[in-house]
């Protein structure tokens, strides 16, 4: 990362920095991208939860659900549901 980077991203951020302030963020933001480098080339070999669960899962079964009708049919009237009123 460099100074020109550094003016540019305060500009966008609509920032004013010093001399010392880029300085110090050039610094700092070079070391938090070689850390998230360092980062990305470890986890890149790396098996990843979300790949562990998903091949845990058990398959999709369809199982008959309840009839609407019947279970719902205190709260239907003309095909359509019934709800309280919510605005006046």
């Amino acid at each position: 990362m460099d100074r020109e980077t550094i003016k540019y991203i305060a500009g966008l951020s609509n920032i004013s920095l010093i001399l010392d302030e880029e300085e110090l963020l050039t610094k700092e933001l070079t070391k938090i991208i070689e850390y998230i480098s360092k980062i990305s080339e470890v986890l890149e070999d790396a098996p990843f939860y979300l790949e562990e669960k998903e091949r845990r899962m058990r398959p999709d079964e369809v199982k008959p659900g309840l009839s609407s009708i019947s279970s719902l049919s205190k709260y239907i009237e003309d095909n359509q549901f019934k709800v309280p009123k919510v605005i006046e």
